[in-house]
């Protein structure tokens, strides 16, 4: 046990040590007058435009194969499973 609690608090401090050395190199971006124009605010916008792009392509092609998989599921089950899908989930 004592030997667990000394290992755990080793790579905790490995750890913090990583992270602050990391954080320590980081190059750091001023906001030259306002925040708008700013190399975090102008990539958080491009950031977040493009994930939105990628969910919006990902949605539908993932509820339409969910979808498919279920009426395959559906269409292959018996009688006991076939009424307790439909009790289920009805589409």
């Amino acid at each position: 046990m004592k030997s667990q609690k000394t290992f755990s608090r080793k790579i905790k401090g490995a750890f913090s040590a990583l992270t602050f050395g990391i954080t320590s190199m980081c190059t750091r971006a001023y906001a030259a007058g306002n925040l708008s124009g700013s190399k975090i605010a102008t990539g958080t916008t491009k950031l977040i435009s493009d994930a939105t792009s990628w969910l919006l392509v990902l949605a539908p092609s993932v509820s339409v194969m969910l979808i498919i998989y279920y009426l395959i599921r559906k269409g292959m089950s018996d009688e006991m499973e076939h009424s307790a899908a439909t009790r289920c989930c009805t589409i």
